[in-house]
């Protein structure tokens, strides 16, 4: 089963999205383990040009596992809605159409006053693009859930609410706010290197330790037992799942996970994201919730869908389910 956290190839300036694959080995799960090797930090980060893996899981020590697909699609989709979101507070309009995601229509409204200088803008268009994605990214998840195909082909809903997915976007988000100026190429390399080597990056051989260490526990036979639901809904911090272990062996670090909190928390004034599916995806989801109105407000309207979610989750993977241990 293939995980996609965006369509496939859509270019930007940063290169094409890619496709990620699910946390586990086995069958048509598009599960690698890549080389950490150029992953490391250079020395002189200003002229590393080495190539990075841009899809792949991996393990580190603070915020567990990674997929690479969806840091890099976060943070390459994150610079193409942060320019267009400039360019719109250039010519004064606070209502902004984006490009569709998902094949659903996706509209920013900002509501607070645009700022007056190029500085300002750059920063609220950086603080709005940051939300923007981290909303968008769950609501992939979110259909994934209630049927979404990004193949036309099978079902995806296996690879919904993975225990990498929620935390490997905030990565993006991370990531990308880690890139001074402009965004190239070469500034996403050392930024994605920083950002890994902070959380505690560990080697291949390392990361299918920590892999194989929860079979038969967040994975197994029916591929996933266990699902991270916790979206950091209300402000609350999103805690990533770590593997069993101790804060003294090789794959925990003595400073304890890291709490990441929802981007949108931190936009400067008032916003909506109005995400508009098509008729048939809202009927999909109505199925299970009812109540889903017609045009999603990614900040009023997200939280019932996860709570159907969960539910969901608990009662066909047990009452667990949505816990790590």
């Amino acid at each position: 089963m293939v995980a996609t956290a965006l369509q496939a190839c859509e270019s930007t300036s940063l290169g094409l999205t890619q496709i990620g694959g699910l946390p586990r080995p086995g069958l048509f799960t598009s599960f690698s383990l890549p080389d950490t090797a150029n992953l490391t930090p250079s020395r002189e980060p200003a002229a590393d040009r080495r190539p990075f893996p841009k899809r792949g899981i991996v393990y580190t020590r603070r915020a567990g596992f990674i997929d690479l697909a969806h840091v890099f699609n976060t943070a390459v989709l994150e610079n193409e809605a942060t320019k267009t979101i400039e360019a719109a507070l250039r010519e004064n309009r606070k209502v902004i159409q984006l490009r569709e995601f998902d094949r659903s229509r996706v509209t920013l409204t900002l509501e607070g006053v645009i700022p007056d200088s190029e500085q300002g803008i750059r920063a609220e268009a950086r603080a709005a693009g940051a939300c923007v994605l981290y909303d968008l990214m769950t609501w992939h998840e979110i259909i994934t859930w209630f049927g979404y195909k990004s193949t036309y082909v099978w079902t995806e809903k296996p690879s919904a609410f993975t225990y990498e997915d929620t935390v490997s976007n905030l990565v993006g988000v991370d990531v990308f706010e880690r890139i001074p100026g402009e965004a190239t190429p070469s500034k996403l390399g050392a930024a994605l290197r920083d950002e890994l080597n902070d959380l505690g990056l560990v080697d291949k051989q390392l990361a299918a330790r920590a892999v194989h260490s929860v079979k038969g526990t967040w994975w197994g036979p029916r591929l996933y037992t266990r699902r991270m639901v916790d979206i950091g809904q209300n402000g609350a911090p999103v805690n990533p799942w770590l593997v069993p272990g101790t804060s003294e062996d090789v794959l925990h670090d003595e400073r304890g996970p890291v709490a990441f909190t929802d981007p949108c928390t931190e936009m400067p004034g008032a916003y909506s994201l109005r995400i508009v599916p098509s008729y048939w995806r809202v009927y999909r989801i109505r199925w299970s919730a009812p109540a889903t109105p017609r045009v999603i407000d990614a900040s009023k309207d997200f939280d019932a869908l996860m709570d159907v979610i969960a539910t969901q989750i608990k009662q066909e993977l047990g009452a667990d389910a949505t816990s790590p241990d």
